[in-house]
């Protein structure tokens, strides 16, 4: 039985290039999602 791995990348503005290259590095990878969280600005006062 060959066990599969489900990896989980957190990067700050680079997520996609690091996403893309660990896919095209690993042979039999691919990509299942992509979620992109977007921070909300507040007004220090």
């Amino acid at each position: 039985m060959v066990s599969k791995n489900t990896i989980c990348l957190w990067y700050d503005g680079t997520a996609l290039d690091a996403t893309m290259f660990y896919a095209e590095t690993f042979a039999d990878s691919s990509v299942g999602a992509l979620a992109t969280i977007l921070r909300a600005s507040r007004a220090m006062s």
